[in-house]
């Protein structure tokens, strides 16, 4: 535990090593995450554990955010996304772009290009930010996915950010922004995106709009990406899951859910993260957690991580990258817990696709 640091990781016996030389690359201008890691290496500790997180139901989370998001209002609102989106990209930097760890854990691929999937909410509105992030900052390659609930999808306008003219006037003009950043948006996950991409981030609102799991638009979205072989990063809650028990019944038996790598939540970690089965878990957003879960604290006596924009723009809560991408593979089960489960079978219904020719004008006519 890197008390000195501000900074709580959980370093596993076998990752405690891949660890150490992830914050020694970091070197010394390298992020409090690095630095927090490598004081947990030192530590010798078996699965170190720096902080045990205290979960948040679902729906008392997803009140306090938007209350807190309604609250603020201009130069307020601009700095309580910008605190989360700040954390977002710091953690994205330093587990999912970083050499050390992709070069032992994914076959050496840094993802040069991201694909984003948003929807009118918060955790949408923190999504397109991060976008722009990642492309004026870091010269990544970005494109936008907009998900946007139709008249004929009445079970979807239940999620209470689609009712807030605040959190959908806030989404459009994030959405202007990203175009004026030279972000392409289109309305549909290409079903070649793994060709294309190398990173899909999702920021559909998964605790706010626990009722949009019913719209086609997620579901195809969902199936498409329960089984890609690309990296996931899930912001506050993963689509589809249950701000209290995470996949819903239905997907995990059809097992067409999503199963992130990576994992931020905002302000805290909220209940149904603790089906969480991926490489890392992070949490996010120092004004989010003053605004939203200050008070909640008290009254619930939850002892929730300290964040500071400044110092500890994220809180690692699970550092494992022998994780990353298990689960999608036949007879990998994407569970919680410290061991990887493997459950053996006949059968696979996967779908594999490959290019059988790179005839420039069968591309030029496919596409």
């Amino acid at each position: 535990r890197g008390r000195d640091r501000g900074l709580c990781v959980r370093v596993p016996t076998r990752g405690r090593a891949d660890a150490r030389c992830c914050a020694e690359s970091a070197g010394e201008g390298g992020t409090l995450a690095a630095k927090g890691l490598r004081a947990a290496s030192r530590s010798g500790e078996s699965n170190a554990v720096g902080f045990v997180p205290q979960y948040v139901d679902g729906a008392v989370a997803a009140e306090a955010q938007l209350r807190a998001f309604q609250a603020a209002d201009g130069s307020k609102r601009d700095a309580l996304v910008d605190s989360c989106v700040s954390g977002c990209v710091a953690a994205i930097r330093f587990s999912l772009l970083n050499e050390t760890v992709l070069e032992l854990h994914n076959d050496g691929v840094v993802p040069a290009s991201v694909i984003v999937l948003c929807s009118p909410s918060i955790t949408g509105i923190v999504g397109v930010a991060v976008a722009i992030r990642l492309k004026t900052e870091l010269g990544l390659d970005v494109a936008l996915v907009e998900y946007s609930p139709s008249d004929s999808e009445g079970d979807a306008h239940d999620c209470a950010s689609f009712k807030t003219s605040d959190v959908t006037d806030s989404f459009t003009r994030a959405l202007a922004s990203a175009k004026d950043s030279g972000i392409a948006i289109t309305d549909v996950l290409p079903t070649t995106f793994e060709f294309y991409y190398d990173l899909v981030i999702d920021a559909l609102g998964g605790l706010e709009c626990a009722t949009s799991a019913s719209t086609q638009s997620t579901q195809s979205a969902a199936v498409a990406l329960a089984r890609t072989q690309r990296l996931i990063a899930s912001i506050d809650l993963p689509a589809r899951w249950d701000g209290m028990t995470g996949p819903t019944r239905g997907d995990l038996e059809t097992d067409t859910f999503f199963k992130p790598d990576f994992l931020v939540s905002l302000g805290a970690p909220k209940r149904g993260a603790r089906f969480f089965g991926g490489a890392f878990h992070y949490v996010a957003g120092a004004a989010m957690q003053r605004a939203a879960y200050s008070a909640l604290a008290k009254e619930q006596k939850l002892e929730l991580n300290e964040l500071n924009d400044d110092t500890t723009p994220c809180v690692a809560l699970q550092y494992r990258p022998d994780r990353l991408r298990w689960g999608r593979a036949t007879g990998e089960v994407y569970a919680p817990g410290t061991a990887k489960v493997f459950r053996a079978t006949l059968f696979d219904n996967t779908t594999r696709r490959k290019w059988v020719a790179d005839d420039d004008d069968l591309l030029d006519e496919l596409e």
